[in-house]
């Protein structure tokens, strides 16, 4: 089961909005958890950019790099600076 959809449960809302949408986790400045993504735009040793269903992320920092990446999810590695959606 995905954690997304366990937090979703727990605050009560639809699964299918959620499983239609992107969620992100920044661990640590270390590593960055992406779920939902629909491409990659943009890779760089400083910039990742994805796509999802609804929006763009975008994470920035040093030494960057795909350290998994399956259907809809990926984890970044590397210093990350910033985090966040365009």
């Amino acid at each position: 089961m995905s954690f997304y959809r366990e937090i979703g449960n727990l605050l009560g809302l639809d699964w299918a909005r959620i499983a239609n949408g992107y969620s992100f986790v920044n661990y640590n400045g270390e590593a960055v958890y992406i779920e939902g993504i629909k491409k990659i735009v943009t890779i760089e040793d400083s910039l990742i950019v994805v796509d999802s269903p609804k929006t763009r992320i975008r994470v920035e920092g040093e030494d960057l790099s795909i350290f998994s990446l399956e259907e809809k999810t990926m984890i970044i590695k590397g210093r990350i600076i910033k985090a966040g959606v365009e």
